[in-house]
């Protein structure tokens, strides 16, 4: 099974790539903490919870309102524009990836037929992401500051408060964390699936590591041949995890479904025959 050995590999630096994600969401809450502590910093001896007088209080709210007119291009200074130029690299990354290897299974298979695909994906991906970053740290930045500075909070009370969803906690900031590594699978399946589809192959190998928590589903396809209409099949079926709508396009980008890490890789006529005998 040579032919699909850099798509293995592939894979493994997958699990890599959302780990350089997570590690890039934690040092961007950071960054947006040190902001948000220079911001109340250097109004120290405004924010002093009930003692606050009314020509305070609305000068914080001023100031409040001004900083978070400007969190967008904050959080962009700060490294949200890194992360989300490395997140798109790396989905441009995994096509080339599996541009190499469609260019030895398909007879005279171009790469640049398809550059527009990957153009759709990563713009896709920046306005995603994007949305979910601005999302998040405007409900988590924003609105805490902005109600801080309504019911007069002190600026030890906004700083513990904000700290505390951004870092603490962490499940605040997962709708990004999970956006953005979602975002290099689903990619990646989209391309190899949209050549597949052009390249018209009918051939699929479930591949995957068995993990705990594997779902039965997968487990019981890992390692196994398939035609195109047994997997347009799938999704009749019911089972624990499997993403609400799924269908028989939407099977080959989603497979087992909420953060499935497995993928139907498209193998020629060969290949399939090769590993229906050895079953």
């Amino acid at each position: 099974m040579d032919e699909i050995d850099e798509i293995e590999q592939l894979d493994a630096d997958l699990l890599l790539w959302e780990t350089e994600v997570e590690t890039g969401v934690r040092s961007l809450n950071e960054a947006v903490l040190s902001e948000v502590d220079g911001f109340l910093d250097g109004r120290a001896g405004s924010f002093l919870g009930p003692k606050t007088t009314s020509a305070d209080w609305s000068d914080n709210m001023r100031a409040v309102t001004y900083f978070n007119a400007g969190l967008t291009a904050m959080i962009y200074r700060v490294g949200f524009l890194s992360l989300l130029s490395g997140l798109v690299e790396r989905i441009k990354e995994s096509a080339r990836r599996m541009d190499a290897y469609y260019a030895k299974i398909q007879p005279g298979y171009q790469s640049a037929t398809y550059a527009t695909v990957v153009n759709q994906l990563t713009e896709q991906t920046r306005a995603l992401v994007a949305t979910a970053a601005e999302q998040t740290y405007g409900k988590l930045v924003g609105e805490s500051l902005m109600l801080g500075t309504l019911t007069k909070s002190t600026g030890a009370e906004l700083r513990r408060t904000i700290r505390e969803k951004l870092k603490n906690e962490g499940l605040a900031v997962r709708p990004l964390s999970t956006n953005a590594s979602e975002s290099l699978y689903i990619s990646s399946r989209a391309y190899m699936q949209s050549v597949a589809e052009n390249e018209r192959m009918k051939y699929y190998y479930y591949m995957g590591t068995a993990v705990a928590g594997s779902r039965s589903f997968c487990l019981s396809k890992k390692g196994k041949a398939f035609t195109q209409a047994e997997v347009e099949s799938w999704p009749n079926q019911t089972w624990a995890g499997k993403i609400p709508g799924t269908n028989k396009q939407s099977i080959f980008w989603y497979c087992g479904g909420y953060r499935c890490r497995d993928r139907l890789l498209p193998i020629s006529k060969t290949m399939y025959k090769t590993l229906k005998a050895n079953e």
